[in-house]
């Protein structure tokens, strides 16, 4: 297929769901339900993402869009269900993230401080334009850099993605590095942020 179709399967993809999911979750009965029903969801449109050969993480976030925006009047009660949930799955997900990883490519230990510093230059001068254009109550350039400089998630979701994703056509050794980059970076990032606060 051409490359425009795959955005519209990805589009396709996540709304489906996000409406499948909804329907799912108007017919829950408790707490519990909606939870099991969440994470179902959830894998469901992560593994069908994934045998198609699309993002996960794009066709979840577009349901999870949809699901938020159409009307409920749980909506509430889903979002707390949610943030409850949400760090004891990050946990597990990291914990997968671990199993994936293959710590012993030196090359991605070379690229690790690279990426690191490439991000917190660009934090840190995010944090001084931010100071220059942004309301007057923000802290100073160094904080509010200190303050954005751990690593989101989302980059380690990503690369775990990718590495999921073209783990059958991509060279193995190229994805350990680029994975090895990613966890390091976040690593040296954690703890320098520590030792420096």
């Amino acid at each position: 297929m051409p490359h425009v179709a795959w955005l519209f399967v990805t589009l396709g993809l996540g709304g489906i769901l996000g409406i499948l999911t909804y329907l799912l979750l108007r017919g829950a009965a408790n707490p519990s339900q909606e939870i099991a029903l969440l994470i179902g969801a959830t894998a469901l449109s992560a593994g069908m993402s994934g045998y198609l050969g699309i993002s996960p993480l794009v066709s979840c976030a577009l349901a999870g869009a949809l699901l938020t925006n159409l009307p409920f009047e749980n909506i509430r009660r889903v979002k707390s269900l949610m943030r409850q949930v949400e760090r004891p799955l990050y946990l597990i997900f990291l914990l997968i993230a671990g199993a994936l990883w293959q710590p012993f490519a030196w090359q991605g230990w070379i690229l690790a401080p690279v990426f690191l510093l490439a991000r917190l230059a660009g934090k840190m001068l995010g944090a001084y334009v931010g100071t220059r254009v942004g309301p007057e109550d923000l802290p100073d350039a160094v904080t509010l850099g200190l303050a954005l400089s751990p690593q989101s998630p989302i980059s380690i979701a990503t690369i775990v993605g990718y590495v999921t994703l073209y783990q059958a056509t991509s060279d193995h050794a190229l994805l350990s590095w680029l994975m090895s980059a990613c966890v390091g970076s976040a690593v040296f990032t954690e703890v320098s942020v520590q030792l420096i606060s």
